[in-house]
């Protein structure tokens, strides 16, 4: 089997819906992203983990900005 299509297929990620085509790193840089629906800011570890939620999963999540979300109350 050539290593370029053994290469392709650790590529695909499963996801509850069938085949997805992302697959992400393990590279930690946070991004915070809110989600209309849950009405919730959530931390992914990178902005591939939140493209993966939102296209394989059917979330709603926008990016808000890089970095952990932080929460103040006052």
């Amino acid at each position: 089997m050539d290593i370029r299509i053994i290469w392709a297929l650790c590529l695909t990620v499963t996801s509850v819906y069938g085949q997805c085509p992302i697959f992400c790193t393990d590279e930690y840089y946070p991004v915070c992203a809110y989600s209309y629906y849950y009405d919730e800011y959530s931390t992914f570890p990178n902005e591939c983990s939140l493209d993966l939620e939102n296209y394989c999963y059917g979330e709603d999540y926008e990016l808000q900005y890089f970095g952990e979300c932080e929460f103040y109350y006052y």
